[in-house]
């Protein structure tokens, strides 16, 4: 099965956020372009930042061989009061796309699979209990939708406003601290040194695209990071 199209990869270096809450890193891309910046030489770069986050994800499939999967992650840039959710999800499924007129020969049968990947990000607003133990999460997103047939080798895009997206997490483990370095060294090119720790705890609840309820399960907690970089 071929990868499901998706926006373009945006290449990065240093930290790997999805370490910390495994979170998605492209809900930290606000942070790493308005993290604060210390300055160095002309290619010395210190960033920090941190954030408050809560991300609800979800696996469906159905007896036709379909399959979605998604997440939407919610989160407050540290010393900022606005929020910001990213939501995206994929679906595929795996159709005959001939049989070659021998329904009874399936040696000679040709599939391929039909899809679709959604993404959308903007404004939010994120509330969180006490220690973490709850969160709830909206926004009305603009979402990209790319679609796809392996069949006809056809594939499309649309654009949807306005597409409501929230979900609401209650924490159903303990909290867990976690905490770590890092380097990253090509000699005489590039080096990077990076630190990170995090307060979260995993929860369960639904999500809701469109009017449309999922269940979910999901983190919510708080991470802090630090990385020092010379090219």
């Amino acid at each position: 099965m071929r990868p499901l199209p998706g926006p373009p990869t945006i290449p990065r270096k240093g930290i790997d956020m999805r370490r910390l809450l495994a979170l998605p890193i492209t809900a930290f891309l606000a942070l790493l372009l308005t993290g604060t910046v210390a300055a160095g030489g002309p290619n010395v770069q210190n960033i920090s930042g941190g954030a408050t986050i809560a991300q609800a994800d979800w696996e469906t499939s159905d007896a036709n061989g379909g399959y979605t999967s998604g997440y939407a992650a919610a989160s407050v840039e540290q010393g900022q009061s606005a929020a910001y959710l990213e939501f995206s999800q994929q679906s595929v499924t795996w159709v005959l796309c001939s049989d070659a007129g021998t329904p009874n020969d399936e040696s000679d049968d040709v599939y391929g699979s039909v899809g679709s990947f959604s993404y959308g990000n903007g404004p939010a607003t994120l509330t969180l209990g006490k220690s973490y133990s709850s969160a709830s999460a909206s926004a009305a997103l603009d979402v990209d939708t790319f679609t796809f047939d392996e069949c006809p080798g056809t594939k499309g895009e649309s654009q949807s406003s306005n597409v409501q997206v929230a979900f609401d997490l209650m924490a159903n483990g303990p909290l867990i601290k976690q905490s770590g370095r890092g380097t990253f060294h090509v000699p005489g090119q590039f080096n990077d040194h990076y630190a990170f720790r995090s307060t979260s705890r995993a929860a369960t609840g639904s999500v809701s695209i469109g009017g449309a309820s999922i269940d979910a399960n999901g983190a919510i907690g708080k991470v802090n990071w630090s990385e020092h970089t010379n090219a």
